[in-house]
């Protein structure tokens, strides 16, 4: 598995299991798969997972928009979360 291979499924997992781990919630009874969260509490999670420093995928996150910086001279604008608006 390549670096960003390995890196994207340890994000995955880790959203996964904090989703899963968000207390007070219930799967309805005619779908006990289901995960439930909400839009703020995904939101907090992604923005966690992304930008801790050593976390999941940080470093490499940082890496990444070095990079981009590096080739376009600078950081392309990125929508505002809907908790920032």
């Amino acid at each position: 598995m390549t670096r960003d291979a390995d890196a994207l499924r340890r994000l995955i997992e880790t959203v996964i299991q904090r989703v899963a781990e968000l207390p007070d919630r219930t799967s309805p009874d005619d779908w006990p798969d289901a995960m439930l969260v909400t839009a703020p509490e995904l939101e907090t999670i992604l923005s966690e997972c992304l930008s801790a420093p050593g976390g999941v995928v940080g470093d490499r996150l940082r890496e990444l928009a070095t990079a981009v910086v590096v080739k376009f001279g600078y950081c392309p604008p990125f929508r505002q979360s809907a908790s920032s608006e």
